[in-house]
């Protein structure tokens, strides 16, 4: 007796399956749910913390510990911050008449002259023009120009702050290892590349915009040449200031040589060996009473 095997590609028959009626499905009765008093759920927060009372205990110090820390960090934060805006405003109070001195007296490079216009433009947006009276007064130049010139002065600080604070592969992408002025320069003689490296760096944000960016780098010529002008008249002042002063100190040290008596002559030859004092000290001679009988 020969048996005959399925064909291997043939449909295999599936018995019906029963779909449940939906009359003959279980109905879940939902009852009235007690409402548990504050009492109870004390009661009930204490059981379970008796009935693991390790767990409970290390919870518990876990957030005391994350609680006080970040206290911690915020009062730190709070603390060095308000000391040390005291200590920069104290020394700034302190070196006022230091500082004062040093921009009379002292020949300022291009950068130093940088750096103070884009001060006096802070503090004209502030509502104080007076360092750009001061820097207009002492160049000669009218104060529409120095304005002018300290906004630029301005941007230039905030570009340059802005490649510092770059990621090193994106500032090795625009402008290699230059900084500063050298880095604005270089992105300057390109903008097409400019533009299309920081459209690959959709992340990177530059300050103002990039239209903003590409006017001061239209604009930077103008003002390195402005810069320079304002450093040779700054220091041609300071020189006839310093010259000025050291005449009229001579003249003052000559006048008072003429009407000062003989001591103070010879104090001024030799101020470095002022006379000792020759007095003694009295010795005693009160002699001890004798005792009387």
């Amino acid at each position: 007796m020969t048996t005959r095997s399925a064909a291997p590609n043939a449909p295999v028959a599936t018995p019906p399956v029963a779909m449940p009626d939906a009359a003959a499905a279980p109905v879940i009765e939902v009852r009235h749910q007690h409402r548990m008093s504050p009492r109870e759920t004390w009661r009930l927060c204490i059981r379970s913390v008796k009935h693991r009372l390790f767990r409970s205990a290390l919870t518990l110090a876990v957030v005391v510990l994350a609680v006080a820390f970040f206290e911690y960090l915020l009062a730190s934060s709070f603390c060095e911050r308000a000391v040390a805006g005291a200590v920069a405003a104290r020394d700034a109070e302190a070196r006022a008449s230091e500082r004062l001195l040093a921009r009379i007296v002292s020949p300022a490079t291009e950068a130093v002259c940088a750096e103070r216009l884009a001060e006096a433009d802070a503090a004209a947006a502030a509502g104080d023009s007076r360092q750009l009276a001061e820097c207009a007064a002492v160049s000669a130049l009218p104060q529409e120009r120095i304005a002018e010139l300290a906004r630029q002065s301005t941007q230039f600080r905030t570009y340059s702050a802005w490649f510092a604070e770059m990621p090193v592969g994106k500032r090795l992408v625009l402008a290699g290892k230059r900084t500063g002025r050298d880095a604005l320069r270089f992105v300057a003689a390109d903008h097409e590349a400019l533009r299309a490296n920081l459209g690959m760096m959709l992340d990177l944000r530059v300050p103002g915009g990039a239209d903003a960016l590409e006017s001061f780098l239209d604009s930077m010529p103008g003002w390195e040449t402005a810069l320079a002008d304002f450093a040779k008249r700054w220091n041609r002042a300071v020189a006839a200031a310093a010259q000025s002063a050291n005449a009229a100190v001579a003249q003052c040290r000559e006048s008072g040589r003429a009407s000062a008596p003989a001591t103070l002559e010879r104090w001024l030859a030799a101020p470095s060996s002022p006379p000792s004092p020759s007095i003694a000290p009295p010795s005693p001679s009160i002699a001890p009473p004798s005792p009387s009988i």
